[in-house]
Parts: C-alpha cells; structure tokens; sequence
C-alpha cells in the first residue's frame, strides 16, 4: 500500500498500516506524513513530508520496521537513513510532481530486507511483484510499496559474443572473472564503472579472455565488486 500527495497521507486509519510508501505530503498544522494512527505501522518509508509540528509522523503508535526521516525515538527495527528511491525527483528533476517520481528502491538502500515477514503481508507489492523477494542479505520483506528485485547476473549469448547484465550500485567498481573449468579463474576486465543504481553491462568477445565464448564447451562468470 503506498499514500502520496495530500494532506497529511493517514489520519486517523481504522487499520493498520503496512508497507506503504508516505511521501511529499504536507499539512498545515500536525503530522505530515501520519497522524492520529492508534494501529500497527510497520514495513513503512515515511520520508519528504512537512507539517508545523510532527513532519512525519504525529500522535500515533509506535512503527516498527520502518525508515522515518529524522526519526529519534528508537523502536524495534526502526531506520532514519536515506531510503536511496530511484529517482524521488522525477526525470525532469521536480520534486513537486510526485506521480511521475520513482519510488522504487535502489541497490544500495539501507531499507532492502529491513522489515518484517508479518504471516499477513500481502503476496505481491504495488507493482505485482512477489512480497518477499532475496535482497542481497536475506528473503526478508523490504520496507515500503516496492520490494527490491535482484537482478541475477544475466548472460545474452550471440554467434560470435556473451553479453553479461548484472544489478549494481552507482558509482562502483566492478570486476568480471571467468573459467572454463570452474578450477582456474582469470581475471578478463577491471575497473567496470557503474554510473548508475540500475544494472551494468560487459561483453565477452575473446578479446580479453584469449578464447571466443562459442569456441570452448564451457565458460563460467563470476562478478566482483571492487571498491
């Protein structure tokens, strides 16, 4: 379940409050973000929300399991890290229009496996995918609308080439290695840049691993991150 845009995304809600995704509400005297919500909240981002008096959360029970900008007040699994979301301001960089922004979270976000696997969760998340997907860590439900979905390294074989696609981190290093023997690995590029928190891409054409991948039985990858 995901609140957007309004005054003050729950107020006073007759049941509780799960993976949900509150951002860039306001109000104009208490709780931005929630309000008088006497009932369970776990599982949630409250982040980006304004309001005189409690931001992000007034006058309510306590969370659990969630990430809350600027939060103080301790409680079991509870973050105030930066939830790292994809592309909060949207791709013309304005914060202000929210349904265009993008929410999801990125490789690096402190709220990928950090909730709580309640026997009620729902199967799927807001966009259809399973609730409780591996991570990177565990099989742990993420915190928020979107669960983070890992991308296993990929391989495209053509005719003459294997292109390589893996998640990864922006602004990171990232080795490849391979075998055809699964005993002896050797290293075939170094120093792969990652520009941005979505996936990146290498090419196997022979030229650094000596051998073309069509010209041996088997070739086997393995990804590194560096630094």
């Amino acid at each position: 379940m995901r609140f957007a845009e309004g005054e003050g995304a729950a107020l006073a809600p007759a049941a509780s409050i799960e993976n949900c995704t509150i951002v860039g509400n306001s109000a104009g005297r208490f709780g931005g973000g929630v309000a008088y919500c006497y009932y369970p909240m776990y599982n949630c981002i409250i982040w980006g929300n304004s309001s005189p008096d409690g931001a992000q959360l007034f006058s309510s029970s306590a969370p659990t399991y969630s990430c809350i900008q600027d939060w103080t007040e301790g409680g079991e699994g509870n973050i105030s890290d930066d939830p790292r979301f994809v592309d909060p301001d949207g791709p013309d960089n304005d914060p202000e229009a929210y349904a265009d922004n993008d929410y999801r979270l990125s490789p690096d976000s402190p709220c990928i496996d950090a909730g709580f696997n309640d026997p009620q969760l729902p199967e799927t998340d807001i966009a259809g995918m399973p609730r409780v997907l591996f991570g990177g860590k565990s099989t742990t439900a993420d915190m928020g609308a979107y669960e983070y979905y890992v991308n296993k390294v990929e391989a495209s074989p053509t005719a003459d080439q294997i292109i390589l696609t893996w998640s990864s981190v922006a602004k990171k290093m990232y080795s490849v290695l391979f075998s055809d023997d699964l005993i002896a690995w050797r290293p075939a590029a170094d120093g792969l840049y990652s520009a941005g928190n979505q996936t990146t891409s290498w090419t196997d054409d022979g030229t650094l691993t000596g051998v073309p991948p069509q010209l041996v039985p088997h070739r086997f990858y393995r990804i590194l991150h560096t630094q």
